[in-house]
């Protein structure tokens, strides 16, 4: 099964989906705590969402960098914004954000959380 991975809708790219991606409503949240595009330099060409989902099987399959898969952006690429963001104080914020989905509600269920 594939799924549209863009950020804003405009790219129809597709992509087969994982466990770890993350729904719209994380990403909604996450996109609230990552810093905004440098106004300097080239513009941004990879999609953060990939990146984000990237950063997340990693945390998942415990996988070393370069084992990341294909459809992922490539592995230096994931790492340089996991090591920004670390750098900046986002990705404990990132953790959190994404690990509450995995915390029991009060019924004592796993929330479920569906990739989008």
């Amino acid at each position: 099964m594939a799924t549209d991975v863009s950020q804003n809708g405009s790219d129809r790219r597709t992509r087969p989906t994982y466990p770890s991606d993350i729904s719209d409503q994380q990403w909604s949240q996450i996109c609230a705590i990552l810093p905004a595009e440098p106004s300097i330099g080239r513009n941004r060409t990879t999609n953060i969402r990939d990146v984000v989902n990237a950063i997340n099987y990693r945390w998942r399959t415990g996988c070393v960098w370069r084992m990341l898969p294909h459809d992922f952006p490539p592995w230096a690429t994931v790492y340089a914004y996991h090591r920004q963001w670390y750098c900046a104080g986002v990705l404990g914020e990132l953790r959190k954000i994404l690990t509450r989905a995995a915390q029991p509600n009060q019924a004592g269920r796993l929330r479920q959380f569906r990739a989008a």
